[in-house]
């Protein structure tokens, strides 16, 4: 958001917004040294009744106030690809003004698209999906990720959409709230309902919500050094972090199958076991089940999809006919900045709720 807010300078405004408090805030004001982007809070009393975390999704509204993009790629899902596709809305809106795709080729990275006339998997048609890598000039075909497939795609089998239809079915929520095509009805844009399994509608806030914690980013890790993960507080999960490192120090010395099949059968058990506890001790919220905005439902879906995004990593890794010590480096990475970035940001609450009930 620094980034762009320096970048773009009066084209466009980056806004930020803590969901707890000014402390907060003013933490993640100066831990980032927020200047060019406008860093904010809200008070417990307007807390939004629906929205999510900026890593589950970023907002854009026009120069008129107007939602054009209800919900962006996620970080979480996509990675870098996210940024570029807000970049890429961006760009239409400073050119064109009207959030249409912009010149240029006709589906880039970041790009939201629908799938449609696939025959070997038409149980995707219909499916929204995310461009990772623009068309090969040779093959004629593009990379697009829909959940967390990665298929190659003709042009022919893709729509482009509208920046607006994208995160709401059928041109946004259900009647009686939200944001119905790309606008608010309101002006304000009102509650949204939930669909029937309890989803996310698409519809978001217009501001974005960081996590309940700031946790400074870790330093690079040195290539070839032990798995350092700081302590949690809480005995049992700082005994599988050590369980996890030694893994990750077994399969840096072995690259081999066994070994990765070790380090996945620690890292299942060890999230398995982290889920339960913060899911009894700390997420037990009604916000969590009967929709609205939650902090603290945001930053679960981004850490679950983590834990999902490292057993992944594993996954590929058993895959591949030979284990390269850069492949066990970067699964170490991983693995510590999830530690400090995810875990530390609960160690201190869960710690505090396991003593006030007394649990060991």
């Amino acid at each position: 958001m620094e980034k762009w807010a320096r970048a773009y300078g009066d084209a466009a405004r980056f806004v930020c917004v803590s969901c707890a408090g000014p402390e907060l805030g003013a933490e993640f004001g100066s831990s980032l040294s927020l200047k060019a982007c406008i860093n904010t809070w809200v008070a417990p009393r307007d807390m939004p009744t629906w929205g999510q975390l900026g890593c589950n999704g970023l907002i854009v509204l026009d120069g008129s106030g107007v939602v054009v993009c209800q919900s962006s790629p996620a970080f979480l899902e996509v990675r870098e690809t996210a940024f570029a596709y807000v970049e890429t809305l961006l760009a239409a809106l400073l050119t064109g003004g009207s959030g249409a795709a912009p010149s240029g080729p006709r589906v880039q990275p970041g790009a939201v698209v629908r799938l449609r006339g696939l025959v070997a998997r038409a149980d995707l048609n219909g499916q929204e999906a995310v461009c990772i890598r623009a068309m090969d000039a040779a093959s004629g075909r593009c990379d697009v990720r829909v959940g967390e497939q990665t298929l190659s795609v003709k042009l022919v089998n893709i729509e482009l959409m509208n920046p607006s239809d994208v995160g709401c079915s059928a041109g946004g929520c259900d009647a009686g709230g939200g944001c119905d095509a790309g606008s608010c009805a309101d002006g304000t844009c009102a509650l949204p309902k939930r669909p029937a399994d309890g989803g996310d509608c698409g519809c978001k806030t217009k501001a974005q919500k960081h996590e309940t914690a700031a946790v400074p980013t870790p330093p690079p890790r040195v290539p070839g050094a032990p798995v350092l993960v700081a302590s949690v507080k809480v005995d049992s999960l700082d005994a599988e972090h050590e369980e996890c490192a030694a893994a990750l120090g077994r399969l840096a010395q072995e690259r081999s199958p066994a070994a990765a099949r070790a380090l996945l059968g620690c890292y299942e058990s060890h999230f398995a076991h982290e889920e339960g506890l913060l899911d009894k001790h700390l997420y037990a919220s009604s916000a969590l089940v009967s929709g609205g905005f939650s902090a603290d439902a945001g930053a679960r879906r981004s850490h679950w999809a983590d834990h999902v995004r490292l057993l992944d990593g594993v996954g590929t890794l058993l895959a591949r006919d030979t284990i390269e010590q850069g492949h066990v480096e970067a699964l170490a990475a991983d693995f510590e900045a999830h530690a400090a970035s995810y875990d530390g940001a609960y160690a201190n609450r869960l710690a505090a709720a396991l003593a006030a009930e007394g649990v060991a």
